[in-house]
């Protein structure tokens, strides 16, 4: 490891696995080492495997897991500066922060997007330049399997996994509780 780089705690999501562990990045930051184009793969260190279905029993552990970048949902950080000093995180010139919710087939996301101009959900999905939008305040669960729900201070989310994404203002009608909740 050099000198610059660090280790960083996360979490990444795929279609069926949730993986704790550390990565290396540099001063630039998780959103660098996301976006580099010459790697296919995301190198997790101290990963600890568990599938969705049950998010918090330890299938396995391994010194490093590669990831495919193409089949990541999600990855979450503890600290929003882990994501890189290049990352819109905050309301500069005509850049606002909006409140939004996505869903993928497999979890649904919300969080703050940070957004020139006015907010047009097309634009985003079809137009954004990087493969991973970045969230802050974030929150994730399964539509499948509920147990799991995860917050974190910052986030990426694959935006070619999205298939539903608009701000939170566009709901017209208060979210009806879920079967889990109407439960309780």
């Amino acid at each position: 490891m050099s000198p610059t780089e660090i280790l960083i705690p996360l979490e990444v999501f795929t279609a069926t696995h949730r993986v704790a562990g550390k990565v290396r990045i540099r001063p630039t930051g998780l959103w660098a080492v996301i976006h580099d184009h010459t790697t296919d793969y995301l190198e997790v260190l101290d990963a600890r495997l568990a599938s969705l279905v049950r998010p918090r029993t330890l299938l396995a552990a391994y010194h490093s897991l590669s990831i495919a970048k193409v089949g990541i949902h999600a990855v979450a950080v503890k600290q929003p500066n882990h994501l890189g000093p290049s990352v819109p995180l905050r309301s500069t010139g005509n850049r606002r922060p909006y409140e939004v919710w996505g869903a993928t087939q497999v979890f649904e996301v919300q969080g703050t997007f940070f957004w020139s101009g006015a907010f047009s959900s097309a634009a985003v999905l079809a137009d954004y330049k990087d493969t991973f939008l970045p969230l802050l305040n974030a929150q994730l669960h399964t539509i499948v399997f509920p147990t799991l729900k995860i917050q974190a201070p910052a986030m990426l989310v694959n935006r070619n996994k999205l298939d539903l994404f608009t701000p939170l203002s566009a709901r017209i009608a208060p979210a009806r509780p879920s079967q889990a909740q109407q439960a309780e």
